[in-house]
Order: C-alpha cells, then sequence, then structure tokens
C-alpha cells in the first residue's frame, strides 16, 4: 500500500502566463484535426471569444494585423546582419 502524499491537494489549477500561450498551438491542433480528423459528432471544443461571443481561429497575421494565408506563409531562418 503507498504511503500518504505529505503535499496538499490542489483545489484548483490556474495557467501561468506560459501556460496560457500555449492556447495558441492547442487551438491551432484543434483547428487542424477539426478539419482533416473530424469527430462524427462535429467538433468537440468550440474556440470563441470571451467578450463578444464571436467565433475564433487560428491564423498567421502580420505585424499590421492583416491575415496571411497559408500559402503565403515563409518559415525560414532570419535573416542576420553582416
Amino acid at each position: 500500500m503507498p504511503a500518504p502524499s505529505r503535499t496538499p491537494r490542489r483545489m484548483a489549477y490556474h495557467l501561468t502566463p506560459a501556460g496560457r500561450e500555449l492556447m495558441v498551438v492547442v487551438g491551432a491542433l484543434q483547428q487542424w484535426g477539426d478539419q482533416h480528423r473530424p469527430h462524427p459528432d462535429g467538433p468537440l471544443v468550440r474556440r470563441s471569444s470571451r467578450t463578444s461571443g464571436r467565433a475564433l481561429r487560428v491564423a498567421f497575421v502580420d505585424d499590421e494585423g492583416r491575415e496571411a494565408p497559408l500559402d503565403d506563409v515563409d518559415l525560414s531562418a532570419p535573416v542576420t546582419a553582416a
């Protein structure tokens, strides 16, 4: 029989700021799964704005807030100054 734990049980869990930033990664994976491996009953999670309630999706957005289509996205090494 295992010994009882000496650490108190956690009653609630709150994400750290770093953990909260992973929501983008998790959302992108959910979005990919919804499109490429859909559940027979439909999406299991709805990504939405807490403020407006409007549906959200993950996308690449430039520094002016414009969405870039996937065929325009370049993932390459950064250019370094000589």
